[in-house]
C-alpha cells in the first residue's frame, strides 16, 4: 500500500519468495513483512537548499539456513533514518558549486546466528554515518555550425567517517554491487542499506556533448575516483574499493532520428583491459522499434563471468499488422535462454498480441518449457495477459 502527495512519500509492503532452480529450497529464503519506506520534504529552503528525510524499516525471517540444511535461518530486522541536505550555486563565470551533506542512522536486530565459540547468537548493533562535501562543475559552451557543443569538467569531494565490516550484519540488499557510469558521481554508491560506501573519496571525470537542432548528437564521459585508504567493505570484483578506482567510459550516440547507440565499459587502472562491457541499440521509427543489448562482465556478483545478448523487435507490415520477436543468448554457454515470436495487431485504442514462447529456464524439476500467451494492451486500462 503507498500513500504520496508533493512533499512526503510511504509505502509499507509484505513479500514472499519462491525459488525456480532445482537447488533451491524456499525455507531458505527470508519473508520480508513488513518492509517500510517513508521520504518527506519539507516546502521551505533549509539554509538556501533542499532537505530531504528518509525513514526505512524491513523485517526478514527465515526457517532454515542457506548454507547449512535444516539450520535455523537467520533473522534480521533494520530501521535507518537519513538526512540528505543539497544546495546548488553558480557563480557570475559559470562554476557551478554544489554543497552536500549526508546523514544516517541504522539500527539492526539479528537473532540465530551461527555457533562460532563463545559469540552470542543474538545481536543488537547500531551505527551511524556521515559525510560532507561537494559537486563541482564548470561547463563551456559553443556553437559550431548550428551544433552545439558542451565540454564539462567534473569534480567531486567527499569526506566522511570509514564503514567498518561487522560480520554479524548480514548483506541482504547490496549484492548486485557494481561502479559504472550511473554512479560515478553519487554520494553512496552502495545499491542497498547494508553496505555503505565510507571514507575520503575524489571523483574526476570529464563529459563532452554535442547536439543538433533535429534531435541528433552524442555525449562521451570518461572518470575515476580516488580513496584515501583501501575500503575492504566493497567487492573487490567492483574496481572500486582501492585508492585508485578501475576507469569508467560512456559514451551515446544518435546519428538518425530513432536511432540511439550506447556502450558503457570499466576498464583495468592498470592495463585498460576491460572488466565491464555494456553495449547496445534503441530503435523506434514508424514502423519498426526494439533494441539490442550485449553484456560482458568479468565476474558477476554470482562470481561467474557473463557474455548474454539481448534482443526485441517489432515489424509492422502494414499500419496495423506486424510481427515480434524477443530472445536471450546465453553468449558463454553457447544455448538460448528464451525466444519468443508473435502476430501484433495495433489500432489506436488497442493491442493485440499472440506469442509463441521457448523459455530454457528450469522452473523447478519441469525442464524447458513452450507456452502461446494472448496480451491484450487497452489505451486507457494498460496490460493484460494469459498463457498455456
Amino acid at each position: 500500500t503507498t500513500r504520496q502527495d508533493d512533499r512526503s512519500y510511504l509505502s509499507a509492503s509484505a513479500i514472499s519468495i519462491q525459488g525456480l532452480r532445482v537447488a533451491d529450497t524456499d525455507s531458505s529464503f527470508p519473508t520480508i513483512a513488513p518492509l517500510l519506506e517513508a521520504r518527506w520534504e519539507p516546502a521551505r529552503a533549509i539554509l538556501g537548499g533542499r532537505l530531504r528525510a528518509r525513514g526505512s524499516a524491513v523485517f526478514l525471517s527465515r526457517s532454515e539456513s542457506q548454507t547449512t540444511p535444516g539450520a535455523p535461518g537467520i533473522d534480521s530486522g533494520r530501521a535507518s533514518v537519513e538526512l540528505d541536505w543539497r544546495r546548488s550555486i553558480t557563480t557570475a563565470a559559470g562554476l557551478r558549486i554544489s554543497p552536500f551533506i549526508l546523514a544516517r542512522g541504522d539500527i539492526y536486530a539479528v537473532r540465530d546466528l551461527p555457533a562460532l565459540g563463545t559469540n552470542p547468537r543474538s545481536a543488537s548493533l547500531a551505527r551511524g554515518f556521515g559525510v560532507a562535501g561537494m559537486d563541482l562543475s564548470f561547463p563551456f559552451f559553443r556553437q559550431v555550425n548550428g551544433a552545439t557543443v558542451i565540454l564539462e569538467p567534473l569534480a567531486q569531494l567527499a569526506i566522511g567517517n570509514r564503514a567498518r565490516a561487522d560480520g554479524r550484519i548480514p548483506n541482504e540488499d547490496s549484492t548486485i554491487f557494481e561502479f559504472d557510469s550511473t554512479n560515478l558521481f553519487r554520494v553512496n554508491r552502495s545499491p542497498g542499506f547494508d553496505l555503505y560506501e565510507g571514507g575520503n573519496r575524489l571523483n574526476l571525470g570529464g563529459r563532452a556533448s554535442i547536439s543538433l537542432p533535429d534531435g541528433r548528437g552524442g555525449n562521451i564521459l570518461l572518470g575515476q575516483s580516488f580513496r584515501s585508504t583501501f575500503d575492504p567493505t566493497i567487492p573487490g570484483r567492483t574496481g572500486l574499493g582501492d585508492t585508485r578506482s578501475d576507469y569508467i567510459f560512456a559514451v551515446e550516440a544518435t546519428p538518425l532520428t530513432g536511432l540511439t547507440l550506447f556502450a558503457r565499459s570499466r576498464l583495468s587502472n592498470n592495463d585498460l583491459s576491460v572488466h565491464r562491457l555494456e553495449a547496445g541499440a534503441d530503435l523506434a521509427f514508424a514502423r519498426a522499434g526494439g533494441y539490442v543489448r550485449y553484456l560482458r562482465e568479468e565476474q558477476s556478483p554470482s562470481g561467474q563471468p557473463i557474455e548474454d545478448l539481448d534482443f526485441r523487435g517489432e515489424v509492422f507490415v502494414t499500419s496495423r499488422w506486424g510481427f515480434s520477436v524477443y530472445g536471450v543468448r546465453d553468449l558463454a554457454a553457447g544455448s538460448w535462454r528464451q525466444r519468443d515470436f508473435g502476430i501484433v495487431y495495433r489500432d489506436d485504442c488497442t493491442r493485440l498480441e499472440v506469442v509463441y514462447k521457448h523459455s530454457e529456464t528450469f522452473n523447478r524439476a519441469l525442464g524447458p518449457t513452450e507456452s502461446f500467451v494472448i496480451r491484450l494492451t487497452l489505451a486507457t486500462l494498460g496490460n493484460s495477459g494469459y498463457g498455456r
